[in-house]
């Protein structure tokens, strides 16, 4: 799998800038390269339900009702985001059944009127080599607009690798499609049967 720099200078191959020996590089690329390159691949993890970025985890509620009282704030419950690994998007809260559970996230909360819940998330992928191919290739190109407009500034560039990142997102969501098939719930309950 490609590190850190390998990714930053395929970017930089794709707006046809030279590229970097290290991140520790004496020049303006490299420098750039470390001003963008985290705060992009949480950007690009957050953008896709990536598989290789899904984690679950079961949240215990924390003590007290969520700031202004459960009657002000519309929720009973608040639960503190995972942090280990550290969640960037929550994709789904399940009890019985998923997508059935109303929630909120505030900040690094979720509020909820459950009292226990089980959360689908993306976690925060700081290992290179656990990345996906098409998320080193969606990433490039999202590395590839922000060194465009820091280096060039030229329009046409940046619109080159805006393009480049949609089609390896879309092909991602294509290949995702492929792995996996949605899982079916049926409600039971007389409610459900009307």
């Amino acid at each position: 799998m490609a590190s850190k720099v390998e990714i930053c200078n395929m970017a930089f191959v794709l707006i046809g800038a030279n590229v970097i020996e290290s991140l520790d590089d004496d020049n303006d690329r490299a420098v750039i390269a470390n001003r963008f390159f985290d705060d992009t691949r949480d950007a690009t993890l957050r953008a896709h339900p990536w598989g290789f970025a899904k984690e679950r985890a079961t949240l215990a509620a924390a003590a007290g009702s969520p700031e202004y009282g459960s009657t002000e704030s519309g929720w009973d419950y608040h639960f503190t985001l995972p942090t280990d690994p550290f969640c960037l998007r929550v994709l789904e809260v399940a009890e019985e059944f998923p997508g059935q559970i109303p929630y909120s996230i505030e900040g690094r909360k979720l509020l909820t009127d459950e009292s226990a819940i089980k959360i689908l998330y993306i976690a925060q992928i700081e290992s290179t080599g656990l990345f996906d191919s098409l998320f080193t290739d969606a990433l490039a190109a999202r590395l590839a607009m922000k060194f465009a407009l820091a280096l060039t500034k030229q329009k046409k560039i940046v619109e080159m690798a805006a393009n480049l990142y949609k089609a390896w997102i879309d092909e991602a969501q294509t290949v995702d499609g492929l792995e996996s098939t949605k899982k079916e719930f049926y409600n039971t309950t007389l409610t459900g049967m009307r």
